[in-house]
């Protein structure tokens, strides 16, 4: 009753989070969006929500089970990635809030660990010329010249003719 007072439409079969993800990337995200991003969401919703939460049904996904699965993923990839995964997920389930096949968003209450940035330590002077000492006769010493002579960062550099 509480569900159908939100606004929920319970009489609509209710799809896997599979499903529901496929409709959501092919309905939204590719309409929306560049190719490339498409590409993108559509490997984050293969490889780390499809395996982990793609059979549940969408409305029994509650916020312990997204907790569990935001857990074991970032045991298992690299933060930024489960980060990634857990932001697609939580946005697809808003739109089925929207849609009314959700009354609330279930992944709004799961504690997601921040990003810990390593604080940048630049060179000293000393540094920087024991730096350029081990790498005369390099063929990449012209690299490490301009990025520290202009600050540049690695793919600014890379990107370089």
């Amino acid at each position: 009753m509480r569900e159908r007072e939100k606004g929920a439409n319970l009489s609509a079969k209710q799809p896997s989070v599979t499903s529901f993800m496929n409709t959501w990337l092919e309905t939204v995200i590719k309409v929306r969006r560049k190719p490339r991003t498409y590409e993108t969401y559509k490997q984050y919703v293969r490889l780390y929500i499809d395996p982990y939460l793609g059979e549940t049904r969408l409305d029994k996904l509650t916020p312990a089970r997204i907790q569990d699965w935001v857990n074991t993923l970032q045991e298992k990839v690299q933060l930024q990635t489960a980060r990634n995964a857990y932001q697609r997920l939580r946005t697809a389930l808003g739109l089925a809030v929207k849609w009314r096949q959700l009354s609330e968003n279930p992944a709004i209450g799961v504690d997601v660990p921040s990003s810990s940035r390593v604080p940048i330590r630049p060179l000293n002077a000393s540094q920087a010329a024991a730096l350029l000492e081990a790498v005369r006769g390099h063929r990449l010493a012209p690299l490490y010249d301009l990025a520290l002579g202009l600050g540049l960062r690695q793919r600014e550099l890379l990107g370089l003719r």
